[in-house]
C-alpha cells in the first residue's frame, strides 16, 4: 500500500467515529437519564395531575407495516412513566381518557417515520436517512385544553455497517424516553444528581 493510500484513509476514520459521537452523544434509552424536550420560557407544571392516560398518537401511514406506530409509541411513553419514576402518578394508562380533572391526556402526532431502507443490491446493507419527528401534547382530561406542546425530532444519516447500528426502533425508544423524562419534571421529579448538585451550592463547596 502506498504512502498516500494511508493517509487517506486515517483521516477518514477520524472523521467517521467523531460524527458518530456528535449524532449519538446526547442520546439514550433511559427515560431518567435522557434529556428533556424544550419546554420554552413558561415552564411546565403538571403537579395537579393524579393520573395519565396515554392515546394513540396520530399518523397517516403509508405503508400497512407501520399502521401501529402511533399505538406503539404511546405505548413506550406510558411504559417508562409507569416504571421508571416511582409512584409519581397513582395510574398511568394507554387508551381512552376518562375525561377527569385530575388526568393528564398525554398524545400528538407523527409527522416523519422513515426507516432505513435496504439498498437493491445487496438485501442486508442499509441506506439512508432514518428519522422520526413527532410532537407531543399535553392536555387537561376535563376541558380537552391544550397546555403544552413540543417537537420531538431524531435524525441519522449514513450509511453501510456504521449506519445499520442506529435504527429507527431506537429513535422511537429515545423519544418516548424524553418525553417521559418531560412529564415527570413537570410533575416535580428531578434526578438524584441535581438534587445533590443543588446540596452542594448551598453548602458553599
Amino acid at each position: 500500500m502506498s504512502y498516500w493510500r494511508i493517509s487517506f484513509y486515517i483521516p477518514v476514520l477520524s472523521i467517521s467515529a467523531f460524527s458518530i459521537l456528535i449524532l449519538s452523544g446526547c442520546a439514550t434509552q433511559n427515560s431518567t437519564n435522557a434529556k428533556p424536550l424544550n419546554i420554552g420560557g413558561k415552564g411546565l407544571n403538571l403537579k395537579s395531575f393524579s393520573m395519565v392516560t396515554v392515546k394513540p398518537f396520530e399518523y397517516k401511514a403509508k405503508n400497512s407495516e407501520y399502521s401501529q406506530v402511533g399505538q406503539e409509541f404511546a405505548e413506550k411513553i406510558s411504559h417508562r412513566l409507569k416504571n421508571d419514576f416511582g409512584s409519581l402518578f397513582s395510574k398511568v394508562s394507554v387508551g381512552k381518557p376518562l375525561e377527569s380533572k385530575n388526568e393528564l391526556i398525554v398524545t400528538g402526532k407523527i409527522l416523519n417515520y422513515h426507516p432505513r431502507k435496504k439498498s437493491k443490491g445487496n438485501k442486508k446493507h442499509k441506506v439512508g436517512i432514518v428519522t422520526f419527528r413527532a410532537e407531543l401534547i399535553l392536555k387537561k382530561g376535563d376541558t380537552g385544553e391544550v397546555i403544552f406542546s413540543a417537537p420531538i425530532t431524531k435524525l441519522w444519516a449514513w450509511g453501510g455497517t456504521l449506519g445499520a447500528k442506529k435504527r429507527i426502533e431506537d429513535m422511537v425508544k429515545e423519544s418516548a424516553a424524553a418525553s417521559a423524562n418531560t412529564i415527570a419534571r413537570g410533575k416535580g421529579w428531578r434526578p438524584a444528581t441535581e438534587f445533590k448538585n443543588t446540596a452542594t451550592v448551598k453548602r458553599g463547596v
